[in-house]
């Protein structure tokens, strides 16, 4: 039996970008590949949802991206393009890695490739809908729509990927000992007045970011934790005998 219900689905976005201030310019990232210009996306595209439903009784939002998918980068110093690739481990734990990167100027450690990848998680973000088993609507004057025995997945147009999901998949690329590495190394070469401000700029924060500041502390405090313990020690006995 057929649900009745009378259902409107809302008009997504087609541009497939995202963008954020860097060093003074409006950084944006552009999905390229897969072409999704028109909001929806041709049948075989590749994608993975940050949740799935098997069963549901009226249209339920979900959010989505499309991995893998080739990013161009707009207002930047140099041509930048690369290719975003969803990968599991041999424990089977899933990552969002650069898999392709082309630069006119050259490949090199300053490119922030942390903003690049996070901005582009952002742009290949869809907004979708689980449609219930034998459900009919309207996507346009005349044009019904109807679902089978099975949930259907709809998908509308760009969305807005969920921080919770985002914080996930941008802090998988590197394991805690790397990154308390990394930051350790950018907060010893960083100038004296610089340093916090210099390891979240490493990280793909923008420069006066409160978020990265606040990021850069905790983590730096981690770092020296691990590799200058007796900085921490000396801190505290000064703290004591004041």
């Amino acid at each position: 039996m057929r649900a009745k219900q009378h259902w409107n689905p809302p008009q997504g976005k087609s541009d497939f970008i995202a963008s954020k201030p860097y060093r003074g310019k409006q950084l944006t990232v552009r999905m390229v590949s897969p072409d999704c210009s028109t909001g929806v996306p041709v049948s075989g595209v590749p994608y993975q949802l940050h949740s799935e439903y098997k069963r549901v009784k009226q249209p339920t939002p979900v959010t989505g991206n499309y991995l893998p998918a080739k990013f161009e980068v707009d207002n930047f110093d140099s041509k930048v393009s690369f290719t975003l690739t969803r990968v599991k481990d041999r424990h089977g734990k899933s990552s969002v890695v650069i898999t392709e990167l082309c630069c006119d100027h050259g490949v090199t450690a300053k490119l922030p490739l942390a903003l690049f990848r996070q901005l582009g998680l952002r742009a290949s973000t869809f907004l979708a809908f689980f449609l219930p088993p034998y459900f009919e609507f309207y996507d346009a004057p005349n044009v019904k729509v109807k679902t089978g025995k099975d949930c259907r997945l709809w998908i509308v147009g760009k969305g807005l990927i969920p921080a919770e999901v985002l914080n996930v998949l941008h802090d998988t690329e590197q394991t805690e000992a790397d990154r308390l590495k990394r930051v350790w190394q950018l907060y010893k070469q960083a100038p004296k007045g610089q340093k916090y401000a210099k390891v979240a700029e490493g990280f793909g924060y923008p420069p006066g970011s409160k978020s990265g500041m606040d990021w850069a502390h905790k983590w730096v405090k981690r770092a020296r934790k691990k590799f200058a313990p007796h900085t921490v020690r000396k801190a505290k006995q000064k703290r004591g005998k004041q």
